[in-house]
């Protein structure tokens, strides 16, 4: 049996060019029936054809029997042709007829099952199709409407925008002023969110420059999610964040201002509503945009103290108790990122050491969020130990260890190492911190200072220094007491 055709789409089921094709065309091909095939393969006819050469052997047999046509025995297909008229003139026309009858449905029905088989797999194909487009526009696809407000034009905007044609979205947004380049689709997305998903930084800039976009701040956070670097510095770029004061506005404090900055539509935004744009950089570990964020003034603020009572944390923990503690959560998650830390505070090891006793404090307190608490106090003491790892020369120790320099200068150390952070992470009781290689190695050679040969020597020369040194004690004791700054 010859293989099935390839499969063509219908004239019926296929979408009109430029639009959109929308799952009830999936319906109509999943609802066709078998009959809706196209005409019998050529193989469904060789029955016929042996039917009609069966026909013509009983008329040449008959022919030759009547004396009709004289067959010489000197033709070479003579004994060929008589033992096939022998036989067909001894079976009864109609029994041969009958004999190509079950052979002919025999075909009918493979090429009716061939058909059958066809469908099911056009059948298959539409539904896996089907079945990945709903997986990439997310689980919000089972619970929304299909969208029927969208003219043609703004569907092809929208597609234009989303795969990321540039010549029809200039197009669209020159020659055609009555465009609403707002519109959504079904998804409640907009052509910015979906040329920024699809990392179009082309179209982003093109819908960036239209008056009344809505949506920016939605734009960016995704922006944001998926690390993409130059469409946050375009979107950064828009008028809206001239004044630097959207940047510290979280989805639900934009929502008092009655705007359509953030989008809360049936679904609402994709982000928690407390997350502000560097919240979420430094949730990503997005140091580039991070660093961009604080170039534009942005800050994470710490949040109250647990037991506040002000009117803000008062309002929240009455209109919403779960909300507000997840809201310090994620103020907590942000300030203790590694990102945020490195590049938004002059000495990262003292605000690391005292956020993460901060966060161990209130991990006794907050007893349902124990463990979230926990993590984050390990994360700032293994970002301590991590820059320890990065120490490349005794200098770089040092300037951890002790923390500012000239503060301790201005202090009267007098050159002598305060390891003043060393000192917290004592306190703090960073054990890790204190039992590193580096900072144990820094330790020894303090302790050896003046006797940097000593550590060489064996155990008998030890013990007479050290044997010497107690000798000598009060005679050293009365000289510091007599020139405390002295070097002898």
């Amino acid at each position: 049996m010859s293989q099935a055709q390839p499969y063509g789409p219908r004239k019926s089921s296929s979408p009109a060019p430029g639009t959109r094709r929308n799952d009830s065309q999936d319906y109509l091909l999943l609802d066709a029936e078998p009959c809706e095939e196209s005409a019998l393969p050529p193989y469904a006819f060789y029955p016929v054809v042996y039917l009609l050469v069966c026909v013509w052997l009983m008329m040449f047999s008959q022919e030759t029997s009547s004396g009709k046509a004289i067959v010489t025995k000197t033709t070479i297909l003579s004994p060929f042709i008589s033992s096939i008229s022998s036989f067909v003139s001894c079976v009864p026309a109609p029994l041969s007829t009958c004999w190509t009858c079950p052979m002919y449905v025999h075909v009918l029905f493979l090429s009716c099952r061939g058909n059958e088989n066809r469908l099911a797999l056009r059948r298959q194909t539409i539904l896996r199709e089907k079945g990945r487009r709903q997986a990439s526009r997310g689980p919000a696809y089972m619970f929304n409407d299909h969208s029927t407000s969208l003219s043609l034009e703004e569907e092809r905007f929208l597609d234009a925008a989303e795969y990321g044609n540039i010549p029809v979205v200039r197009k669209m947004l020159e020659e055609c002023p009555s465009l609403n380049v707002n519109c959504v689709d079904y998804m409640g997305q907009n052509a910015l969110q979906l040329a920024v998903a699809n990392e179009h930084l082309e179209i982003t800039e093109l819908l960036l420059k239209k008056e009344n976009l809505s949506r920016v701040g939605d734009a960016l956070l995704l922006a944001i999610s998926k690390g993409y670097v130059r469409i946050v510095e375009a979107i950064l770029n828009h008028p809206a964040f001239a004044e630097g004061k959207r940047l510290t506005l979280s989805p639900s404090q934009s929502e008092l201002q009655q705007d359509d900055f953030y989008a809360y539509d049936e679904d609402g935004t994709r982000f928690s509503h407390d997350v502000t744009p560097i919240i979420l950089a430094a949730h990503c570990h997005e140091y580039e945009i991070v660093h961009t964020l604080l170039r534009k003034g942005a800050r994470i603020d710490r949040p109250h103290d647990y037991f506040c009572k002000c009117s803000e944390c008062n309002q929240k923990q009455k209109h919403d108790s779960f909300s507000h503690s997840r809201s310090r959560i994620n103020a907590y998650k942000g300030l203790a990122s590694p990102a945020y830390l490195s590049l938004s505070s002059e000495d990262p090891v003292m605000t690391a050491l005292e956020l993460s006793n901060e966060l161990a404090v209130l991990a006794n307190i907050e007893k349902e969020f124990k463990n979230d608490y926990k993590k984050l106090s390990m994360q700032c003491k293994d970002f301590v130990v991590g820059l320890l790892d990065l120490c490349r020369n005794t200098e770089e120790v040092e300037a951890i260890l002790n923390g500012d320099v000239e503060m301790n200068l201005s202090n009267g150390e007098h050159g002598r190492p305060s390891l003043s952070r060393l000192k917290l992470a004592i306190k703090y009781e960073v054990k890790k911190f204190v039992a590193h290689p580096n900072c144990q190695q820094q330790l020894l050679s303090i302790w050896y200072e003046n006797l940097s040969g000593l550590r060489q020597q064996t155990m008998a020369v030890k013990f007479l220094v050290v044997l010497a040194v107690a000798i000598g004690l009060p005679f050293l004791s009365m000289a510091y007491w007599i020139a405390p700054c002295s070097k002898v």
